[in-house]
């Protein structure tokens, strides 16, 4: 049990960055998965699909749902696909993932934010508004964990290992 404390105490924040970006991710791969599905069958798209798409339905959203959807999936999907890899630099602790995570991070939930607010307080609030909402302060949370002064400790204590071992293989040849 002593492993793990120290483990946890040394990366506690950074594994809580982690999983937190990692469970802020499922609702946008299950939306993603969700539009794609119904882009290939257009009777499960909802008769008001069409005005609630914003910029979309102006450039034919509301006439040809499935594009749409097929659009809106794409960009769930490559949502998804940054926070993925933003994570998983992270989680190695390289040098220059930490400031970009942050900024993704940051970004993901001021717009998950804002449309959830403005949906909450509008003529159409959703069930999605509420899991917006959440999902928008996960993603801040997300960021304050990867700015905490632990976590940049331990990016700081990884440079230091990978100099230290640049140093030893230097002095080997």
């Amino acid at each position: 049990m002593a492993p793990v404390r120290s483990w946890l105490r040394t990366h506690g924040t950074l594994a809580a960055a982690v999983l937190l970006g990692l469970a802020v991710t499922v609702p946008y791969a299950l939306m993603a998965w969700s539009d794609f599905m119904a882009a290939r069958d257009p009777s499960r798209i909802d008769g008001d699909f069409g005005r609630g798409l914003g910029g979309l339905a102006m450039g034919g959203g509301a006439e040809h749902p499935s594009v749409a959807l097929y659009i809106t999936a794409a960009i769930e999907a490559f949502v998804v696909i940054m926070v993925l890899i933003a994570l998983g630099r992270v989680s190695l602790r390289l040098e220059d993932a930490r400031g970009p995570a942050i900024a993704l991070f940051s970004l993901l939930g001021a717009v998950a934010l804002s449309f959830a607010i403005a949906s909450l307080f509008g003529d159409q609030s959703t069930p999605g508004s509420a899991v917006g909402a959440v999902s928008g302060v996960v993603c801040l949370g997300v960021v304050a964990l990867l700015a905490a002064p632990a976590t940049a400790d331990d990016f700081l204590e990884k440079e230091r290992a990978r100099i230290r071992a640049d140093v030893d293989r230097k002095a080997l040849r």
